[in-house]
């Protein structure tokens, strides 16, 4: 009877073994199967993977030339709005070109009359020159302003000697719309590091607005320089109407504007902004409607290198 039971136990016991031997190689190929189809999604999901970043280089690349073309089509903007300034005060630039030459046509007469005293051929030919350096200064500050080729060029600038040299071919304007104009700008400044012809594009178009703003005889328009906080500050305040809340809003906005579609194309605050952001510049309006409106523009000190 024993025996019997030993014999059971033994069948039991090969059974059980046998079983667990064919539940191992069971599960070998389970999980061969298993990693066999894990490679498989690897590779899938590696190529898929593959051919994401082909697809993104793709895009980068296009969305590179988008960015170029939409650089170049700002550039194209800056620059048209410069050359409308430019048509717009072209009855500035002549009468500030006439006036020297007027001049020196009448002291090259005198001279010729005054041959004889020598005393008054001197002081003569002392104002001759005089005339004939400001219009060279004059003719020369236009180029400036025209000629793109200099357009990009970053230079020290004196913000004080680049509002005068705009201030002296824009000057007709303001003389010809008879309101009361003057500058406060501090003296000993730092100099700016970008080009001169952007930020004095920049000034004029906000100087342009604030003569537009005034009323003839009694409007007044001021252009201040200042240092602040490590920035050079230029201030440009008019007493005009004064620009609603609704409209503070959106005046950086491209295409808006508070003057009739004859009289502003809407572009030029906007562009403003560009070139200001381009220099780590900033612009803000603060503005009591009918009283009037001040434009704030700052921008970075230059910051001189050390050579030794």
């Amino acid at each position: 009877m024993k025996e019997s039971e030993d014999q059971i136990t033994a069948g039991a016991k090969k059974r059980s073994t046998k079983n667990k031997r064919s539940r191992q190689k069971n599960d070998q190929a389970t999980l061969a199967e298993i990693k066999l189809e894990l490679e498989r999604k690897v590779q899938q999901k590696t190529k898929e993977l593959e051919e994401f970043s082909e697809k993104l280089d793709l895009i980068n690349g296009e969305l590179e030339d988008t960015k170029k073309r939409l650089h170049k089509k700002r550039e194209y903007l800056i620059n048209s709005e410069r050359m409308i300034s430019v048509g717009q005060m072209t009855a500035s630039i002549v009468h500030e070109i006439n006036n020297p030459l007027t001049a020196i046509i009448s002291l090259v007469s005198a001279i010729s009359m005054e041959c004889k005293d020598s005393h008054k051929v001197t002081r003569y030919n002392n104002m001759l020159v005089h005339n004939i350096n400001k219009l060279r200064s004059l003719t020369f500050s236009i180029l400036s302003f025209v000629n793109p080729v200099t357009y990009d060029s970053v230079e020290y600038v004196d913000i004080n000697s680049a509002i005068e040299e705009l201030v002296a071919f824009y000057g007709y304007e303001i003389k010809k719309k008879d309101i009361q104009f003057s500058t406060e700008l501090s003296g000993n400044l730092p100099n700016l590091l970008m080009p001169k012809i952007k930020i004095q594009q920049v000034i004029l178009n906000v100087l342009k607005n604030a003569v537009f703003a005034v009323e003839a005889e009694t409007g007044k328009v001021t252009v201040k320089t200042s240092k602040e906080n490590g920035h050079i500050k230029i201030e440009v305040e008019d007493n005009g109407k004064g620009i609603s809340k609704q409209a503070v809003k959106n005046i950086f906005t491209p295409f808006f504007s508070t003057k009739e579609k004859k009289e502003g194309s809407g572009l030029g605050l906007f562009i403003c902004k560009e070139i200001l952001d381009k220099y780590h510049g900033t612009i803000d309006v603060n503005s009591v409607h009918g009283k009037l409106t001040t434009f704030s523009i700052k921008l970075p000190i230059a910051k001189i290198k050390d050579n030794n």
